[in-house]
């Protein structure tokens, strides 16, 4: 098990995020100038991320993804041409993916494989501080069809993007679906917190929902996931074998809100399919053809 330790340099966050992507369990951000006292601080937060990462059964989780290393990065597309959509409210479905503790690596097996005409706007919450999020929302992008990029404010939602919450923010959409980012308190210890923001697209956008609980420690996510399962939309959480911290997805899937516990190589498939049926069934449709 590798813990990686990086600068808050932009240089340091792409190879700290390849680092990630190739394997390593954790990051550990080094103090530049801290007091004594921060400085303790430091050493006992790097000495947690050091003894979680000594629990995790690296081979298990090896082993889980080789044998279902995912088929579909790189397809052209997913989706009959009888299911792609236009008009002026492609923003129908809305998926939220949550992830902490082994999240880079999983999220580069599931975002690349999206088809770029998947009817869903996607956003992303990663517990990672202020820069490294916009390195990893660039490395998503060169590697996926979709387009990615860290949330601004001012963003809205559309069809074929996912955003990155960036470090030190909650992310969250509004009736119109309007993105917006906030400083409120931290949830669950962390900002971004995957709670805030899946509350949010659950009180806007209700049974459009798509919520994905992946890999990571504690519970956050768990909260979010009812507020989804409340509206009438759908929650997968990531299985134990492929998850490398089995925390998030296992509150998630105890408190009863997961409604499929999947391998992380079938969550793309997944997610492509509930789209194309919550499109097909979408009863906004009719509105839509009709300019309404």
């Amino acid at each position: 098990a590798v813990v990686m330790l990086s600068r808050l340099t932009e240089e340091d966050a792409e190879v700290t995020i390849k680092a990630l992507e190739a394997g390593a369990v954790d990051f550990f951000l080094k103090p530049s100038m801290v007091d004594k006292g921060g400085l303790s601080n430091a050493i006992a937060g790097l000495n947690d991320k050091i003894k979680m990462a000594g629990r995790v059964d690296i081979s298990r989780v090896v082993r889980a993804l080789r044998r279902g290393t995912s088929h579909y990065r790189g397809a052209e597309s997913l989706l009959a041409p009888s299911t792609r959509i236009s008009g002026p409210r492609p923003q129908r479905n809305v998926v939220i993916i949550g992830s902490s503790t082994g999240g880079p690596k999983a999220l580069c097996e599931i975002v690349p494989g999206l088809p770029r005409d998947l009817p869903a706007s996607i956003l992303i919450v990663q517990h990672m501080p202020m820069g490294f999020t916009r390195s990893l929302a660039r490395r998503l992008a060169q590697l996926s069809q979709v387009e990615v990029r860290e949330a601004a404010f001012g963003d809205k939602l559309k069809v074929g993007q996912a955003l990155v919450a960036p470090g030190n923010y909650h992310m969250v959409i509004g009736g119109a679906d309007d993105v917006s980012l906030n400083q409120e308190p931290a949830r669950n210890g962390v900002r971004p917190s995957i709670d805030v923001t899946m509350e949010s697209v659950a009180a806007n956008a209700g049974y459009r929902c798509i919520g994905i609980v992946l890999t990571g420690m504690g519970s956050d996510g768990k909260n979010g996931a009812a507020a989804i399962k409340k509206s009438g939309g759908i929650v997968i959480a990531q299985d134990e074998p492929t998850s490398v911290i089995y925390g998030m997805p296992r509150s998630v899937a105890e408190c009863g809100c997961a409604d499929k516990v999947l391998p992380l190589h079938q969550i793309t498939q997944e997610i492509v399919e509930l789209c194309k049926a919550k499109t097909a069934n979408n009863p906004w449709r009719e509105l839509d053809a009709c300019g309404t």
